[in-house]
């Protein structure tokens, strides 16, 4: 009968000496392996992160020369990082040393990337080297960083970053393409032609900074004013954007002075519009 069970069925209180000693009897010291030959043994079982070994530690698979906290117990023995333990070269983001900001750009650069999408997915692959950060804008803060566009060799700067030329000036060169409609103006933004210091949404860009309507950005005359445009949508019906999108593709619309949105061109939301229409 062990110590432990005596001591248990026996006298009280329980005497700590007896139940150490009983503790030894069932549990005797296990001798752990060496870094060197711990290391050799797992890299066998070619778990791939910490998680599995987690899950395999926890099984009863792990052989007790083994600890389940190998990096507290090899510390100063040899240990590097859970990644060499395992044979997986996987180092944590904290723990790696990364190149230089403008050799890891030009690394960057070589791979020809056109967009952040494209960056995500090389990101998310197998091929980004342990020395190039997934998260460059934090590594390189203060260090070099500019943007996602001088990092991949693009040269694109989000909207929000950009410096747009004055209201009057962006006017006065986009008067000069002669359109007709603020569409147009969206098909020559899509064409890549634009020039970047004229802003794709310039109604939002220059609200309170000069913007006055589309008409008065793109250089548009109206032969008709607001109120003869009321007056035709009411003798025609109409009482919404939709309604008279579809009128003006009809055969008996021929033009006529009418405006593609005249709500825009008159400084109003096609809600507010439509509303004095419908009253």
């Amino acid at each position: 009968m062990s110590r432990l069970r005596v001591q248990i069925e026996g006298s009280r209180p329980w005497n700590p000496i007896l139940i150490s000693e009983a503790m030894e009897e069932l549990f005797p010291k296990v001798e752990f392996l060496s870094f060197d030959e711990a290391r050799e043994f797992v890299r066998k079982l070619r778990l791939k992160n910490k998680t599995k070994w987690l899950e395999y530690f926890k099984s009863s698979k792990r052989p007790l020369n083994i600890p389940s906290n190998p990096d507290k117990f090899y510390k100063n023995r040899g240990w590097v990082s859970f990644g060499d333990f395992l044979g997986t070269g996987y180092i944590c983001n904290k723990d790696r040393v990364y190149l230089p900001f403008e050799e890891a750009r030009a690394f960057v650069r070589k791979l020809k990337l056109k967009d952040t999408v494209e960056w995500w997915e090389y990101l998310k692959s197998s091929e980004r080297p342990l020395n190039i950060p997934s998260k460059p804008e934090r590594t390189y803060k203060d260090k070099g960083w500019v943007n996602l566009g001088n990092w991949l060799g693009t040269g694109f700067v989000h909207c929000s970053y950009r410096i747009f030329i004055s209201y009057t000036d962006a006017r006065k060169i986009v008067r000069k393409l002669d359109f007709k409609s603020s569409e147009e103006w969206n098909n020559y933004c899509k064409s890549g032609k634009r020039p970047k210091n004229i802003p794709s949404n310039p109604s939002k860009t220059y609200k309170n900074k000069g913007w006055i309507s589309w008409s008065d950005f793109l250089g548009i005359v109206s032969k008709k004013t607001e109120k003869q445009h009321i007056k035709f949508m009411k003798k025609n019906n109409i009482i919404n954007s939709n309604q008279w999108i579809d009128y003006r593709k009809g055969d008996n619309f021929q033009g006529q002075g009418y405006l593609t949105n005249p709500w825009r061109t008159f400084g109003k939301t096609a809600k507010q519009f439509f509303v004095e229409i419908r009253n």
